[in-house]
């Protein structure tokens, strides 16, 4: 699928899928965790208290600014808890 801009110019579409898969490809390096990929120490500490916080069964609370991922968070550690069947309360 190709879509166009303003001055003509052609903007090439990823369907979701196919950059899904290569992400999924990326290197040992590359950690991807619910939709968020990283390499970085700080990432990797993120992705170790996913995994710790979606393997309990308590409340969550999760804070931040505007902007930096909360959501995302929130749905990584719900589609790898026990609850992941379940719809996703906001």
């Amino acid at each position: 699928m190709s879509l166009s801009t303003h001055s003509g110019g052609p903007i090439t579409y990823t369907p979701l899928r196919a950059e899904y898969r290569a992400l999924q490809t990326q290197p040992a390096s590359h950690v991807f965790i619910g939709g968020i990929t990283g390499t970085s120490g700080r990432m990797r500490e993120i992705f170790s208290t996913i995994k710790k916080v979606a393997g309990k069964d308590v409340p969550v609370l999760i804070t931040g600014e505007s902007g930096t991922g909360k959501e995302l968070i929130a749905r990584a550690i719900h589609s790898h808890s026990s609850r992941s069947g379940m719809p996703l309360l906001q």
